[in-house]
């Protein structure tokens, strides 16, 4: 399983069985932010896909590459590396756009939401 904890408390928010993984989508930019693609119908999925940021995001991709390699009962996971791609939040498919910005403030990322389908990072 993949688990996703709170940061400061370490209190679990999710947990996520691999076999509901159906790929990642990530960006062509050094940002740190990838997607976590849950299987249509699967439990884990009735929330929706996840994203997320990390800087261990090369080794995280890694790792979940080989377990899928690894494991004989399982498909491979698929890599996505796009600065557009879809997400499904709930209900609603999201088009999550990655566009090159300037750095505000002192920090290089930020998230805007254009409207109900389209999130900009």
């Amino acid at each position: 399983s993949l688990v996703l904890a709170d940061q400061k408390t370490g209190q679990v928010k999710a947990s996520v069985p691999l076999l509901d993984l159906s790929s990642v989508s990530v960006s062509t930019q050094n940002d740190g932010f990838f997607a976590l693609k849950l299987k249509e119908g699967s439990t884990s999925a009735a929330k929706g896909d996840f994203l997320l940021s990390s800087d261990r995001l090369i080794e995280i991709i890694t790792k979940l590459h080989r377990i899928g390699a690894a494991s004989a009962d399982r498909n491979q996971i698929s890599i996505d590396i796009s600065d557009e791609f879809l997400v499904q939040f709930k209900q609603d498919k999201v088009c999550v756009k990655f566009i090159q910005g300037t750095p505000k403030n002192g920090n290089g990322v930020s998230c805007k939401r254009k409207n109900n389908r389209l999130l900009e990072v």
